[in-house]
């Protein structure tokens, strides 16, 4: 896998912009008050993480020959 590839690249920045979306949604599950802000919370980061995460998964491929991006040159 090389980072020359835009492909590779739009996959590893989705893929951290997912963690720290994860980080900053824990962060605001503990500022937050009442049964209610959290049901809210759940929900919007459930859509914005799955799509996150849909955009990583779908350019990286899984085989024999290991993790490879969508793309590469062998």
């Amino acid at each position: 896998m090389t980072f020359n590839n835009p492909e590779t690249r739009k996959a590893l920045r989705s893929i951290v912009q997912a963690v720290i979306l994860l980080a900053f949604v824990a962060l605001v599950w503990q500022l937050a008050t009442g049964r209610d802000t959290h049901w809210l919370i759940a929900v919007i980061a459930i859509s914005v993480v799955g799509n996150q995460i849909e955009n990583g998964v779908r350019s990286f491929k899984v085989g024999r020959d290991g993790i490879e991006a969508e793309g590469d040159d062998k």
